[in-house]
């Protein structure tokens, strides 16, 4: 359990770097209502189904199987991992505190996580080694730094995670739950190594640690090419079903002074929503005619 002056530092952190992150998404909103108005809320029962079979789903990355499969594993592990973020902030204040109870359900659930913790690793494994190792020319090369920090950052999320439960439970054995088939074979081989001073270090550093990252990674996601972790869902549900490329007429165009666009006023909200939604996966360049006619763009 935590002090009483690590639990103010845990809510002054909270209160600050959500601050911090409504801050700037204010401003990204704000700017994308700068738009010209644009009605995308026809169809709507095809929209819903648009999103969740591209978004949950994640059919259209999974077009390309390799990268595909590793980013979902990533995706659909950080969405199984709000449960378990949520449950490591209430704990700070309320011990032993489970949202979903102490249930057969709960215990399933933490079995769900701890595998899927396994999943986000593999597929942060995977997309490193194409990143560094392939280097395909789609993406960036050489890669950026960020790259490489982001895949170490999401991995020792993971590591944290097993960490503060192994450490908590070996210093607490009453407490130990078999579901969590990562973190309960770990505390045992660490409560059989380590002393309580050392166990309870272990346990703070990594409550600490998992919780750095995750507050760290609030606040930059809305400042890095990860926004699309938020605006990608959004872009899916709001996606143009009209025939694509096409070219919209302008109207009165004998009286136009200037053609194209000049102001940011003069794009739709929904054209200044798409480069927040960009992931840099590189599938664009895929579909470019020059590219695919041996005259890159962007060499």
């Amino acid at each position: 359990m935590l002090s009483l002056y690590e639990q103010i530092l845990v809510a002054i952190c909270l209160f600050v770097c959500f601050g911090l992150f409504g801050e700037v998404m204010n401003r990204r909103v704000r700017l994308i209502r700068a738009g010209k108005a644009e009605n995308r809320m026809d169809e709507l029962p095809r929209r819903v189904v648009n999103a969740i079979v591209n978004v949950i789903g994640q059919i259209k990355v999974m077009q390309n199987p390799v990268p595909g499969v590793a980013h979902a594993f990533v995706f659909w592990g950080f969405c199984v991992f709000s449960l378990a973020t949520f449950n490591h902030f209430v704990s700070a204040f309320v011990p032993d505190f489970s949202m979903l109870g102490h249930n057969i359900i709960a215990n399933v659930a933490l079995s769900v996580i701890e595998a899927f913790g396994l999943f986000v690793c593999f597929g942060i494994a995977m997309l490193a080694y194409r990143r560094f190792v392939m280097k395909p020319p789609g993406l960036q090369n050489p890669p950026a730094p960020e790259a490489g920090l982001i895949a170490a950052w999401i991995f020792s999320l993971m590591v944290t995670y097993y960490g503060t439960l192994a450490n908590e439970w070996a210093l607490h054995p009453e407490n130990l739950n078999a579901f969590g088939f990562v973190s309960a074979p770990l505390s045992q081989f660490l409560a059989g190594y380590f002393t309580t001073t050392a166990l309870e270090i272990g346990f703070h550093f990594n409550w600490w640690a998992h919780a750095a990252m995750i507050l760290g990674f609030l606040v930059y996601i809305p400042n890095s090419k990860h926004m699309h972790l938020l605006a990608a869902p959004f872009n899916e549900f709001f996606i143009d079903f009209g025939p694509k490329a096409r070219l919209l007429p302008i109207a009165n165009i004998e009286d136009q002074e200037s053609f194209g666009v000049t102001k940011i006023e003069e794009f739709t909200w929904k054209q200044l929503l798409d480069p927040f939604a960009c992931t840099e996966c590189g599938r664009c360049q895929d579909q470019c005619p020059a590219y695919n006619t041996l005259k890159p763009l962007s060499a």
